[in-house]
């Protein structure tokens, strides 16, 4: 049977199960209760996808590698031919180099990089003390390193929790950095997305990133996820307008339930690190694709 949720619903549910009478209209709706649950249904969201794999939310996608990205910029007479926009994130202005037709140019001396300020709209760019010339072209290069790995690549924009590397006969489980991992996950300069930082290289070690994505369409949630979303809002409703303590943890508790039985009922398995005291990113040795895919409380 088809079952058809809204997020409004689960808004009404959780409400419902606080006894309070109110209706929610719509998701803009004014009402206190909307305007609580609006206040917490993404975050409550979000750390549901972190706590578990869940297989529902299991994605697979290629990765890129961030460590060095380059623009080039021909001269166009139409345009300044003295000031070039830096596309590339970057942490310090010593990460940016500059070449001209393929010989190198020196920072304060051939060029100098200007840091962009968003209130003023202006961007990160490049400004050449001689101008470009017809025929002649600059590559801007923006370097980008971790200290203590070896490669950054980029995560796709709907990752939650990356779960692990895969290779052709291979399965690399990123495990927790309570578990001495050589991962970690962290936000990429000048944005809001991620970058994955490891030891270990595309196309040699892995070719695909497998992870936790945000799922957007209610409808594909498995009833006991929708639970424990139901749940830890009601929760927070408890707290919020009730004032009721003891009833918010009883709601927290139920929706610690449902997850446990998410993983009894196999929407999420965990499967443990070979050699946990390892400060490895991989399982040693070949793991058989049979080996059900792992999860890991964060």
């Amino acid at each position: 049977m088809t079952v058809t949720r809204s997020k409004v619903e689960l808004w009404q549910r959780a409400l419902d199960l606080v006894g309070n009478t109110d209706k929610i209209e719509s998701e803009d709706d004014i009402s206190s209760p909307a305007e609580i649950c609006r206040r917490h249904y993404d975050d409550i969201v979000q750390g549901i996808l972190e706590r578990l794999h869940w297989r529902f939310a299991i994605r697979q996608a290629p990765v890129s590698s961030i460590a060095s990205q380059a623009t080039t910029y021909t001269y166009d007479a139409a345009v300044s031919d003295t000031t070039f926009a830096i596309p590339h994130a970057f942490t310090s202005t010593d990460d940016v180099a500059v070449t001209k037709d393929g010989v190198s140019l020196t920072s304060g001396t051939d060029y100098n990089v200007l840091l962009g300020d968003a209130a003023a709209g202006t961007e990160d760019r490049v400004v050449l003390v001689v101008a470009l010339t017809v025929g002649q072209s600059i590559t801007i290069t923006v370097s980008l390193s971790v200290e203590g790995y070896d490669y950054v690549y980029s995560l796709p924009a709907d990752c939650i929790t990356p779960v692990a590397l895969l290779a052709e006969d291979d399965i690399a489980y990123l495990i927790p950095k309570n578990e001495r991992a050589s991962f970690d996950v962290r936000p990429r300069p000048g944005g809001e997305l991620q970058m994955l930082c490891t030891n270990y290289l595309l196309d040699t070690d892995f070719v695909t990133l497998e992870y936790v994505g945000a799922v957007a369409d209610i409808q594909n949630w498995p009833r006991l996820f929708v639970d424990a979303v139901v749940a830890q809002l009601e929760g927070v409703l408890w707290r919020s307008l009730a004032k009721d303590y003891r009833m918010a943890a009883d709601a927290e508790r139920r929706a610690f339930l449902a997850l446990d039985r998410a993983r009894v009922h196999g929407l999420a398995v965990r499967v443990p690190d070979p050699n946990p005291r390892s400060p490895s990113i991989v399982a040693r040795g070949p793991v058989p694709r049979r080996v059900v895919r792992g999860i890991s409380e964060m």
